[in-house]
C-alpha cells in the first residue's frame, strides 16, 4: 500500500510558485509568487539557505489570481513512490509505521490491516506505543508498503524556450539542488535487535547433549535457535559458575559448567552473560575466578562482577552501524531460605572479588554508563521466586534505575514469567522466567519462557516481540498455542 490515499493528497503539500517575467532591461526584478503550507516553510529556507535561488527574483509569499502571468512551478509534494526523472528530485523519505499499545503481544499486521492502525514515523513512535512489521517487513526493508516520499520538481510553461535566460538560471539552480541531495545520500533507516532470555543452566543432560551428540544445539533449541542468532545482541542470565572445582558452598542447590560449552552457547547466538546471581558463588571465590577467566577465554562479554569494585562497576559496549549499546548487570535478589544472602556473601567489596549488588555504588555505575548517545541496558537478577508478579520493593528498585537513564531492564531470578511494564517512556521486564533449565516441569508456569526482542532506532525502543517459549525438559520450542503469550498480556497489563 502506498500512501496516495484521499488523506495524503499531493495538492495539500503543494509548493506552488509563479514567477512573473517583467520586460524591460536585464537589471528587471522577477518576482516569484510563492504559496507555502505552514509545516513545510522551515523545509523550503533549509533548501534556499543551501542552494541559493538566482538572483534578481523577488520571493512574494501570496497567491494572486491572474491567469495571464506566464507560469513556472516548482512544487515539493508529498507523494506515493514515484520514478525520479530529470524534473524531479527526491528530497526526503517517510515511512510510516502501524502502531499499537506497547503491551499488546501482536507484533506483525497483514497489508489489508492497515487501515485498523494508527500510522506514525518511525520518529514519532514512543512508547507506551510500539510498532508493527507488515507481513514481516519494517522500514527500509525493500517493498515495504507504507511511506512517502517528499519530491522537488520543476516545470516550465510552454513558451518558455531552452534558450530563456530565466530558464537558463533556474534549470541550472534544480540541477544544483539534485546534486546536493545526491551527496547527502538518502540512507534507508536500520532498527537493531537486543534481545533478553531469562535463566540459563546447562546441567542435568543439557552440556551432554551440547558437547557430545550431533547437532546437539539444534536438539536443545530447536526452532528458537534461529530467533537467537539473528539479533544483533543477544542477552542472557547464566546460572551458575563456570569452574571445575568441587568445593561446594554451603546451600540449597549449587551449579556449575563445563568451559567447553560456552562457544557453543556463543555460537547458538548469545553475546553476553550476566553472571550476577545467586549461583556465581556456588563453589566460592575460586569458581568465581574461574567464571571470569573462562569467560574472557571464550570471548564472552560480562558485565557488574569484578575482582576489584572498579572491574565491577565497568559496562559492557557494543558498536553496530555507529549505534552504541551498553549492558550493566547487577543483583538485587532476597537471602535465600538456608540464610545464604548474595548481598553479604558475593558482593564485591575492598577485600573481595564479586558482583555488583543493587547499592549506592551500583546506581553510581549506572549514571557513569547511561547517556543520550548511547542504548543503556541492565539485567537485573532480582525479585521473589515462584512469584508471577513484582512487588512494590522490586518494582521501586527497577524503576529507579530508569529514572537514572536506563532504557530498558531484563530481569530475572524468580523462575516464572512476570510482565512488562513501560515506565516515563522506557521498558522493564520484571522477569523473563527460565529458558534452558531442565527438570522444572513439576512446577506451575516454570515451563513458560520468554525472548524479549526490542527494534531499536536512534537509541529509542520502537518495536516490542515478546517471542514466546515453551520448555519440555532439555528442549525448546517456539509456544503456538498462544497461551504463554496470552497469559504474558495479560501479566502485563495487571502491572
Amino acid at each position: 500500500m502506498k500512501i496516495s490515499s484521499k488523506n495524503h493528497k499531493i495538492t495539500k503539500y503543494a509548493y506552488i510558485f509563479s514567477i512573473i517575467l517583467i520586460s524591460g532591461c536585464s537589471n528587471t526584478v522577477s518576482p516569484v509568487l510563492v504559496s507555502i503550507p505552514e509545516n513545510l516553510q522551515m523545509f523550503w529556507n533549509t533548501i534556499i539557505k543551501d542552494n541559493p535561488l538566482p538572483e534578481k527574483l523577488q520571493l512574494i509569499y501570496e497567491n494572486p489570481e491572474n491567469t495571464l502571468i506566464p507560469e513556472i512551478r516548482i512544487n515539493i509534494n508529498y507523494n506515493k513512490k514515484t520514478s525520479i526523472s530529470n524534473n524531479i528530485i527526491l528530497l526526503e523519505t517517510k515511512y510510516l509505521v502501524p502502531c499499537t499499545n506497547f503491551n499488546n503481544t501482536k507484533t506483525d499486521i497483514k497489508n489489508n490491516e492497515l487501515s485498523n492502525f494508527k500510522l506514525l514515523s518511525l520518529d514519532e513512535i514512543k512508547l507506551p506505543v510500539k510498532g508493527l512489521s507488515i507481513e514481516g517487513l519494517y522500514p527500509g526493508d525493500t517493498n515495504y508498503p507504507v511511506f512517502e516520499e517528499k519530491v522537488l520538481s520543476l516545470h516550465f510553461p510552454d513558451n518558455y524556450t531552452d534558450k530563456n535566460k530565466l530558464k537558463l538560471e533556474l534549470t541550472s539552480w534544480f540541477e544544483n539542488v539534485k546534486l546536493y541531495y545526491r551527496q547527502m545520500e538518502i540512507v534507508p533507516p536500520e532498527i537493531n535487535w537486543v534481545a533478553g532470555t531469562g535463566d540459563i543452566m546447562t546441567q542435568r543432560g543439557i552440556e551432554t547433549n551440547l558437547l557430545y551428540k550431533n547437532n546437539g544445539s539444534d536438539y536443545i533449541f530447536g526452532d528458537t535457535l534461529s530467533i537467537l542468532q539473528n539479533q544483533d545482541l543477544m542477552i542472557g542470565n547464566l546460572e551458575g559458575s563456570i569452574t571445575y572445582s568441587n568445593t561446594k558452598t554451603p546451600k540449597s542447590y549449587n551449579f556449575k559448567f563445563d568451559k567447553n560449552v560456552l562457544p557453543i552457547l556463543k555460537e547458538a547466538g548469545f553475546d553476553y552473560f550476566s553472571i550476577t546471581n545467586n549461583h556465581i558463588y556456588d563453589y566460592g571465590e575460586p569458581g568465581f575466578r574461574d567464571t571470569l577467566n573462562f569467560l574472557k577465554e571464550a570471548d564472552i562479554p560480562t558485565s557488574g562482577a569484578g575482582l576489584t569494585k572498579t572491574e565491577a562497576s565497568e559496562y559492557t559496549e557494543f558498536i553496530f552501524n555507529n549505534n552504541i549499546f551498553r549492558v550493566l548487570s547487577f543483583g538485587a535478589y532476597p537471602q535465600e531460605k538456608n540464610g545464604w544472602d548474595g548481598r553479604t556473601m558475593a558482593q564485591v567489596s575492598d577485600t573481595r572479588p564479586g558482583i555488583l549488588f543493587e547499592s549506592e555504588l551500583t546506581m553510581k555505575a549506572v549514571k557513569n554508563m547511561t547517556s543520550s548517545s548511547s542504548f543503556d541496558i541492565v539485567m537485573i537478577h532480582g525479585g521473589e521466586e515462584w512469584s508471577s508478579v513484582p512487588n512494590e520493593n522490586q518494582k521501586n528498585i527497577y524503576r529507579s534505575y530508569i529514572d537514572a537513564g536506563v532504557d530498558i531492564i531484563f530481569g530475572s531470578h524468580p523462575h516464572v514469567l512476570q510482565g512488562m511494564e513501560e515506565w516515563k517512556g522506557k521498558l522493564i521486564a520484571y522477569s523473563l522466567g527460565n529458558f534452558i533449565f531442565p527438570g522444572m516441569g513439576s512446577m506451575k508456569y516454570a515451563e513458560e519462557s520468554m525472548i524479549l526482542s526490542v527494534g531499536v532506532y536512534n537509541n529509542e525502543i520502537k518495536y516490542i516481540k515478546p517471542i514466546p517459549v515453551k520448555i519440555d525438559n532439555q528442549r525448546l520450542s517456539i509456544d503456538k498455542s498462544g497461551i504463554i503469550l496470552e497469559r504474558f498480556e495479560n501479566l502485563s497489563k495487571d502491572l
